[in-house]
Parts: C-alpha cells; sequence; structure tokens
C-alpha cells in the first residue's frame, strides 16, 4: 500500500483511555492489577526502550472514516525474528473520528489476532506522539531521547535491566535481626470496644483521617446494616409529619392544601453543617445503606432535576414523578439498576487509574447523601470528589459515573455524542445543556460549591471521559427557582395529604 509517510500532523487524537480499552477489550492477560502496573509490562517496557522503529502513517482520503498506521518493532529476545528478520511489522486500522481500533496485525508469532505485545507498543508510541508548534515545521515521527541516554557522570552511571511485570516477590528477611514486638503486652480489644470507639470518633469529626485506620467491618458494613434514628429524624418526610401534628392539619386531597402552609413550613426548617454532616457519613454507601433510602424521602435529589424542571417548564404533573421522590417504588431491582450498581465500582477503577497519571497527589473520596444547606428539600448523592495538588484548577472536582444500560455493548465515546456531549475545536468532549445529565452535574456542583467536574460514561468497551465540565451558576440559580416551585406547591402537599391518610 502506497501512501504511508512519517508527517503525524493530522493523526486522530490517541489517548490512554483508547490504549487501556483495547489492553482490556482485546488482551485476556490484562486484568485491573496488571492495568494498575502498566509501566511495568514487556509492552511498554517495549515502547519506553525504543523498540519500535520507523512510525509511519497513511491517512488513506479525507473522506476515509480510517486510516493506517505501520511500524518496526525491535526483538528483545534475539537479534534476528523466527523468519530471520531484524524486526517485526505491524500494521494498524484506526478510525479517524473516534479513534478506535479496527484491526491490527503483526509478524510476530502471537500477532495474527492484532493482540500482541508489540500492537501494544506501536499504541503507546501513537499516544505518547507530542504535535510541534506552527514554527516548528512540520510534524514527523523523530525517535524520542530516552532518560538513560542522558550523559552523566562515571560515578552516577547505574546499570539496570529491565524489569517486568511478575507476581510480587516475598520480603528478604535478614537473618541477623531478631524480630520481636516492642509494645507493651496489652490484651487486644475485642470487636465490640473497636465498633464503639469508631462510632465515638465518627461523632466527633466524621472526616477525621484516623478512620481510616481502623477496620473496615466496623466502619462500611455497620453503616450499611444499620437503621439510623437520627437519619429518619433529620429527613423532610419526619420534620413534615411534625409539623402537621403541631399544627394539627388535616387535608383529604391536594386542592385542600392552602399554599400558605407549605410556605410557612419550608420558611421554618433549615439544618446545621454538623447535621448536614451526620446525614452525609450514615449514608455512606447510597443505594445499598437503609439510611440513604430513609433520609431522601420527600427530597428532591439531583437524579431527578431534570425531570422535576421539565415538568415545571411544561406545566406537567405526572402521578409517578411524586411517587419517585417519595420512595414509593420500593428497592425492587432492575435489570439496569442491576448494571448500574454492578458497573460503578468498575468504572471508578478505571478513572483512577487514568486521572492518577494526570494529577498530583490525587485522591478520590466517597460520600452519602448532602443536603443543600440553603434549600434543606434538595440534595444530591455524588460518586466522589477528586482532590489533588496540581498547578492548575483542578483542586477539587465532582466525579459522576454514568453506566448506561441499553448502551453497554457501544463504544463510550459514541455514547457520549448521543447522550448529548459534542466536540469542540480541539477534538475534546463538552457536555452541553441538552445534555440529559447537564442538570444533575450542575446541581452537584451547586449543591458542593465546587467549580468543575468529570463526567464518566462506561461501557463493554470501556470509558470515556468528558474532563472540566464548568459550573453555571446562572443556570443552576434558576433551575433552584423552578425545582423550589415544585416542591411548595406539588410535592409537599402530595405528602400533607398522605401523612393525613
Amino acid at each position: 500500500m502506497n501512501g504511508f509517510s512519517r508527517n503525524l500532523s493530522d493523526i486522530p487524537n490517541i489517548t490512554l483511555y483508547d490504549v487501556f480499552n483495547y489492553l482490556i477489550t482485546s488482551r485476556s492477560d490484562y486484568d485491573k492489577k496488571k492495568l494498575k502496573a502498566f509501566k511495568s509490562c514487556e509492552d511498554y517496557r517495549l515502547f519506553f526502550d525504543g523498540h519500535v522503529e520507523d512510525l509511519e502513517y497513511n491517512c488513506l482520503s479525507k473522506d476515509d472514516p480510517l486510516c493506517f498506521f505501520r511500524a518496526k518493532v525491535k526483538p528483545t529476545q534475539r537479534d534476528k525474528t523466527y523468519l530471520n528478520e531484524n524486526f517485526y511489522k505491524s500494521w494498524l486500522c484506526i478510525g479517524k473520528k473516534h479513534a478506535d481500533l479496527w484491526s491490527a496485525y503483526c509478524t510476530c508469532v502471537g500477532g495474527a489476532d492484532g493482540a500482541c505485545r508489540h500492537i501494544a507498543a506501536v499504541l503507546y508510541e501513537i499516544e505518547a506522539f507530542d504535535e510541534k508548534s506552527s514554527t516548528d515545521g512540520e510534524n514527523r515521527w523523530m525517535k524520542r531521547p530516552r532518560y538513560h541516554d542522558c550523559p552523566v557522570p562515571i560515578r552516577r552511571l547505574k546499570i539496570v535491566k529491565a524489569k517486568y511485570y511478575t507476581t510480587p516477590a516475598k520480603a528478604d528477611i535478614n537473618d541477623n535481626y531478631d524480630e520481636f514486638d516492642l509494645r507493651a503486652d496489652i490484651p487486644k480489644m475485642c470487636d465490640q470496644k473497636i465498633a464503639s470507639f469508631y462510632a465515638s470518633l465518627q461523632e466527633i469529626d466524621p472526616k477525621t483521617q484516623v478512620l481510616d485506620l481502623l477496620e473496615t467491618k466496623f466502619d462500611e458494613q455497620d453503616l450499611l446494616n444499620s437503621v439510623n434514628e437520627q437519619c429518619s429524624v433529620l429527613s423532610i418526610g419526619k420534620k413534615l409529619a411534625n409539623f402537621i401534628e403541631v399544627k394539627k392539619l388535616n387535608y383529604q386531597s391536594v386542592e385542600e392544601v392552602p399554599n400558605s402552609i407549605c410556605d410557612t413550613f419550608l420558611e421554618n426548617i433549615s439544618i446545621c453543617e454538623k447535621d448536614i454532616q451526620y446525614v452525609e457519613s450514615h449514608t455512606y454507601g447510597q443505594h445499598n445503606n437503609p439510611n440513604w433510602h430513609i433520609a431522601r424521602k420527600g427530597m428532591i435529589t439531583a437524579s431527578n432535576f431534570r425531570k422535576v424542571h421539565e415538568c415545571v417548564l411544561n406545566n406537567r404533573n405526572p402521578p409517578y414523578l411524586h411517587k419517585v421522590l417519595m420512595g414509593q417504588y420500593g428497592d425492587a431491582k432492575s435489570p439496569s439498576l442491576v448494571w448500574v450498581l454492578k458497573k460503578e465500582k468498575c468504572a471508578m477503577n478505571l478513572y483512577r487509574r487514568v486521572a492518577g497519571k494526570k494529577h498530583f497527589c490525587m485522591t478520590i473520596e466517597n460520600y452519602g447523601l448532602h443536603i443543600y444547606k440553603d434549600k434543606p428539600f434538595l440534595g444530591c448523592s455524588i460518586d466522589g470528589i477528586l482532590k489533588c495538588k496540581c498547578k492548575h484548577h483542578c483542586g477539587t472536582k465532582i466525579i459522576e459515573i454514568k453506566c448506561p444500560y441499553s448502551d453497554r455493548e457501544k463504544l463510550p465515546n459514541e455514547v457520549a455524542l448521543s447522550k448529548g456531549c459534542i466536540l469542540d475545536g480541539n477534538g475534546n468532549l463538552q457536555l452541553t445543556p441538552n445534555s440529559e445529565y447537564f442538570h444533575q452535574i450542575q446541581g452537584q456542583m451547586g449543591i458542593y460549591g465546587c467549580k468543575f467536574a468529570d463526567l464518566v460514561i462506561y461501557t463493554q468497551q470501556g470509558i470515556q471521559v468528558v474532563e472540566d465540565i464548568v459550573f453555571d451558576e446562572s443556570f443552576f440559580r434558576d433551575m433552584i427557582e423552578k425545582l423550589e416551585f415544585y416542591s411548595k406547591y406539588s410535592l409537599l402537599k402530595k405528602m400533607i395529604v398522605n401523612c393525613n391518610n
């Protein structure tokens, strides 16, 4: 095939997400543990040690949706290949629009199906290509300098051999030292005392880091299996029931409930920061925690912001929405819900692997139900908050994970485009107000006071991240007004009638 060139100025935007998607879907030897240590695997070492040479690109025609790459990969174990050649030859067919790998072939023994380490090494090489500025002339592939190519004094020279991924070996024990415990001989605390100590610490400060040192069976499992009475007391439903009892209200239909009653109730409810943290810490685990279901009954949460907002705009009041907000559908798990609960953790692990390469001192924290202090009838349950020490605007970001069941077999970037995302001039995905996820993410950022968020879309083909979604304060304020209108004059009236009946 003619038309190959070393000019890489028009290549598709291949990222680490695309490389990881290929490794997970095409390579049976890759799992979560190995993906975490991908830099010690043989395919990455081939790329890092400079075994990929003569990378060339063929864009075919402008209207063609596919393009081709070819490269030579030098063997590691011997000077010649089994065909008595100096290099293995690799070809890759990649989609221009989504940078997805359509087909690949290598002349090595295991390269007929495109799932060998040489193909992966070429993908790493393409991903590592840096685009030059316009003053540097045409972009061409040049062999990258390696860290070990830097000249150093002889006394600082270290000769090391490449280490490949293996099962971690047991630590060597120095026979010259005796092992003994310096601590005093004190009886070990029983599980009940540890659990009590943990609970007392959590009452003082739910976010203290010392809680991370305790066994998880005394925090997460206890929270998931126990119903906390205080979460029920702080819920909108319980406060409304007390309000009805004090005012001795008795209405049999929604039409009988005056607007002034709803106004009075919302004006007199408030919540302090301590109670917000209490509910958030005791609803950890969200859907698997009974306290989470109790605390959110009667509350408009971020996942329903779009439905309520559109009902107010279109002057509609569907009965099913009342049942959803009041938690009357029970805990029945549909196939789509089971899929989401199962795959959210997998999506977060993939996101954590990739985001960890881009952020300095990154941590991701999980939370329960967070009540909006200004409007206690609103709240949200986020999938995580990313915190880092990067110099740019990162700081703190909301993470929202979506695992659409109906689109589980599609490419994640295709799903993102179908859900209302668009590509900007740089080829990056942007979330638009037309997206079904826009209201939820804007609501989460407004309630938590964050300026940025990442949307992670997961399918069986991998993940796609819509990065740095910016908080729109004017949109948030307008949405809050409509949510408050619905809560006052529709949802609360229905809840008052239900309490009387």
